[in-house]
């Protein structure tokens, strides 16, 4: 009897330590670096198998900018967002204006109206603004049909309405709804709704050069011999072969114009060159799309894309309000979002713009920009690649390290391992990280390396021991003719 009451408080104390142990790890989970209780949704990346697996916090809500918190009554609909310095710039589609918040998140100042020729005049329905380094703001006044150039303190500048040319169908009224001002020409990159053919491409005064971009029409074999034998009823009756509509674009530090597609092809996000050639690098284990079909399109439908300084950039998703940031490489960096009504989280994303290492989302049905900051994780990764795009290879090694601290398994944290040690000429060292990597691309490129590194190092003695071996082999041969000759004259000697 006294053995099993025994038996009995040693199993209740086995329970009451096990409870107590889960309960002193979950709290180190929930206090660890990176991590976050109450982010409202989850963050994760994609494995070598195209497997999506759990990633530490990357990015967590800081702060809401709200119109009727400021004292100008609520926002309707905020369709861009832009940055210049520290001042946020909110495009109020719905009430046809501008609000600018500083660092602190202030108001700074609303523009809503401008003198034109000495008229007041304002904004129908803008759906795009960009401002420069200095200050210069252009906006896409999309129910006016025209791009309006305002200095920084709102006076008019110059309108530059439709375009002249005849690649435009007169049947269709001209919508700019989005836009990006290389700040080096003056030239402007315009997308405009219901125009297939590429960004409108202009210069500084608005005069039109050309359609920069195009998207390739996909053709499908099958359907094309269908059509050339189908009446000319049934033509009518089916869609026409025709480029992809872009849904946004942004030009980054080297003003190579990022732009974004809404279909399910494989290209949804494009870096097109001044000659308007997609030249994205897509080296990552998925391709820059998103998530993805079983097919491998895209199943993302993106409204908005921006560019960090360092060259990471993030799409927004429409589909699932979702954001997506990748490296230069096209690593996915973290995916994280949902669409909800918790505090964090969107119902109608409208556009993402960087605003130093935050990010910026508008929202349309919830009528805010809400701001994400780094975690101490994200703020690693982001340091990492950042010292990396500025040849600070060791430095960038220790933010890695710092990295590998939060997630023991990050193959992105070993991938910028092996990326530093191939830039230090380690090949050995790079081979390795990129094999914990399952970094194929890369475990290539160092593996030549570290080959022709050891042919090098090696080849001398070799071709010494080569050498010498060759030539005493020589000498042997010629030691054992001579001594085959020798023998011979000695044997003649002797019979005579």
């Amino acid at each position: 009897m006294h053995g099993q009451v025994k038996s009995q408080r040693a199993g209740e104390l086995r329970k009451v330590s096990l409870r107590l142990g889960l309960t002193i790890i979950l709290g180190f989970m929930l206090l660890a670096p990176g991590v976050s209780a109450t982010a409202p949704y989850n963050s994760y990346t994609y494995d070598w198998w195209a497997q999506p697996v759990e990633s530490p916090m990357y990015y967590v809500p800081e702060a809401s900018l709200l119109g009727e918190d400021v004292g100008i009554g609520a926002f309707s609909d905020p369709s861009d967002v832009a940055v210049c310095g520290d001042e946020i710039y909110v495009l109020d589609t719905g009430n046809n204006r501008i609000a600018v918040f500083n660092g602190r998140y202030e108001l700074v100042r609303v523009i809503d109206s401008f003198e034109n020729q000495g008229i007041p005049d304002g904004f129908s329905s803008p759906k795009g603004i960009c401002v420069t380094e200095d200050g210069e703001i252009y906006v896409a006044d999309t129910g006016n049909g025209r791009i309006v150039h305002l200095a920084a303190d709102g006076e008019l500048q110059a309108v530059y309405g439709r375009p002249e040319t005849d690649l435009l169908d007169e049947g269709v009224p001209y919508q700019p709804a989005r836009l990006a001002v290389d700040t080096a020409s003056g030239r402007m990159y315009v997308q405009a709704v219901s125009v297939n053919l590429g960004l409108l491409e202009l210069d500084a005064d608005g005069t039109f050069l050309d359609f920069f971009g195009a998207n390739k029409v996909k053709v499908d074999m099958a359907e094309y011999i269908w059509r050339y034998f189908s009446t000319e009823e049934q033509l009518a009756a089916t869609a026409l072969f025709l480029p992809t509509e872009y849904t946004s674009l942004t030009l980054d530090g080297q003003n190579f114009v990022y732009v974004t597609s809404s279909t399910s092809e494989q290209k949804v996000i494009k870096r097109l060159n001044p000659r308007g050639n997609d030249v994205l690098v897509r080296n990552g284990y998925v391709d820059p799309l998103g998530d993805y079909t079983e097919t491998g399109d895209s199943a993302s439908s993106f409204t908005d894309i921006a560019v960090h300084e360092s060259g990471i950039y993030s799409a927004l998703d429409s589909n699932t309000g979702r954001v997506f940031c990748y490296d230069t490489d096209g690593n996915l960096l973290v995916a994280f979002g949902a669409k909800d009504y918790r505090e964090g989280n969107v119902q109608v994303p409208r556009a993402i713009e960087y605003y130093g290492d935050k990010l910026l989302i508008a929202e349309g049905v919830l009528n805010k920009v809400m701001v994400y900051d780094l975690t101490e994780y994200g703020s690693s990764v982001q340091a990492a690649i950042s010292l990396y795009e500025r040849g600070e290879y060791d430095q960038s090694a220790q933010q890695w390290n710092t990295v590998l601290q939060y997630n023991a398994n990050s193959d992105l944290a070993y991938t910028g391992l092996g990326k530093v040690a191939l830039q230090n000429e380690e090949y050995k060292k790079a081979v390795e990280y990129f094999r914990l990597s399952q970094n194929r691309t890369y475990y290539s490129k160092a593996y030549k390396a570290y080959r022709q590194e050891m042919l090098t190092k090696w080849f001398p003695y070799v071709g010494t021991v080569l050498v010498i071996g060759g030539g005493a082999l020589v000498i042997w041969s010629l030691y054992k003719k001579g001594r085959r000759i020798w023998e011979r004259l000695c044997a003649g000697y002797e019979t005579v």
